[in-house]
């Protein structure tokens, strides 16, 4: 936001000028004619000067303010990407989260003795804690729904997911 101050500061000046004019518009004299058409043509040649001025101090304005509009769309961007990447990273997460033993809380392997499985009620666990508690219960430890050893169903694909 560096361009905002430069916006005030031609503003102000832009201001101060048109006071100036004003000021120049409202000076009477009660000189010759002679005197007045050269102070005429004196106040004519500060009003160009000025309006010249004016046109410098419009085009510098409009080009500070397409800079600020130009950096507010890049903070609007940056923050709308800063959203997307938290999204991104929370689905990232989960991803991690699904490779977790619900039992144990030890990530599950893709192959051997605690890869991930699931029951019929569709909750996940390693294999080797899952069979454990098959053997005492026949019950999901999730949810409480009868399940059998036969029911443990592998997951595969695993191997895709984020370690």
């Amino acid at each position: 936001m560096l361009h905002l101050p430069k916006i005030v500061d031609l503003l102000a000046e832009l201001q101060k000028q048109e006071k100036e004019i004003q000021e120049m518009i409202l000076e009477e004299s009660f000189a010759s004619p002679e005197q007045r058409l050269v102070q005429l043509e004196s106040v004519t040649s500060r009003m160009h000067l000025c309006h010249s001025r004016r046109e410098d101090i419009l085009m510098s304005l409009e080009e500070e303010l397409g800079k600020y509009e130009y950096s507010t769309l890049v903070v609007k961007r940056v923050a709308q990407m800063h959203i997307q990447l938290k999204s991104s990273n929370k689905a990232l997460d989960f991803l991690y989260k699904i490779n977790i033993c619900s039992i144990c809380d030890l990530k599950c392997e893709s192959h051997g003795r605690h890869s991930m499985v699931s029951l019929r009620c569709g909750h996940l666990f390693g294999r080797h804690c899952i069979n454990n508690v098959l053997r005492e219960s026949s019950r999901c430890p999730t949810c409480s729904r009868a399940a059998r050893q036969h029911e443990v169903r592998r997951i595969y694909g695993l191997h895709f997911y984020p370690i």
